[in-house]
């Protein structure tokens, strides 16, 4: 299990992300004295759909001022700064990646929002928070890398209160075979793990979760319109690649052809916790 948790930081981790994002903020004529969420879009919202997907994704979550979110699988805080600046609720995330979660420290403080949200490196199969503590949690494009899913979303169900929702998204395995590598989540099959939509299924009721919205969403990523969310697809594919690696895009390139392949699917589910 150690050796898999090193092999998905070693995918993700990269020195000095935050300097990387600032420069080319800079460079695009960007004001970074006085930082924004939505400035840093382009390079925050690394799922699939991007900002839409987040935009469409906690719009079901029924959050308010007075909701604490868990955003398992954090990133360098895209979700986290969006739903704090939405909404206006609190946000505790938790990422594997050291360097994301400086990154996303550093972000989030130099927006102002530091006093909304948290973040921490840890792991998601045991999480560091008590029973029933969230209003809400998210959990996007998360566990591909993760091999014990069921173990994660019995954790997750564990912190959330009677009755929170939990907004999920993941690749699946398709029913043509293995997929191709390198993908986003991973260059090579080693630190890859996928599942088959009716598995995953099984762990989500298993945890004790309560299905409200299950929707195969592989059309949605392969076919996003241009500029949704007002990101144009050009310049999101140009923040990933400056966060990610400049490889990014042959990898999402693969996801596309995977998909029409029938060897990946795209699911997004709604849960409730019983």
């Amino acid at each position: 299990m150690a050796e898999q948790h090193t092999g998905v930081e070693q995918h993700y981790g990269s020195v000095d992300i935050t300097g990387r994002i600032l420069q080319a903020l800079s460079d695009g004529g960007v004001d970074i004295a006085h930082l924004k969420p939505q400035m840093l879009y382009p390079f925050d919202q690394f799922h699939g759909r991007g900002l839409v997907a987040t935009e469409e994704h906690t719009a079901k979550l029924k959050l308010g001022p007075t909701s604490h979110v868990l955003d398992v699988g954090s990133g360098i805080g895209g979700p986290a700064r969006y739903m704090a600046t939405k909404y206006g609720c609190n946000v505790s995330g938790i990422d594997l990646t050291e360097e994301f979660v400086e990154a996303a420290r550093d972000l989030t403080s130099r927006c102002g929002l530091a006093d909304k949200i948290d973040f921490r490196q840890d792991n998601a199969l045991a999480l560091p928070f008590t029973d029933r503590s969230f209003d809400a949690a998210t959990c996007f494009n998360v566990t591909m890398n993760i091999e014990d899913k069921a173990q994660v979303l019995r954790e997750i169900a564990r912190v959330l209160k009677p009755g929170a929702r939990l907004a999920y998204s993941e690749q699946g395995l398709g029913p043509k075979g293995d997929p191709i590598f390198p993908l986003p989540w991973a260059r090579k099959p080693e630190v890859s793990f996928l599942v088959t939509p009716a598995t995953l299924r099984g762990y989500v009721e298993a945890a004790g979760l309560r299905v409200l919205a299950w929707d195969d969403d592989t059309d949605a990523v392969m076919g996003p319109p241009p500029g949704a969310g007002g990101v144009p697809e050009e310049v999101r594919t140009l923040g990933n690649r400056i966060v990610i690696g400049d490889d990014f895009v042959e990898r999402v390139r693969n996801v596309g052809h995977n998909q029409k392949e029938g060897r990946l699917v795209s699911t997004f589910l709604l849960a409730e916790r019983a």
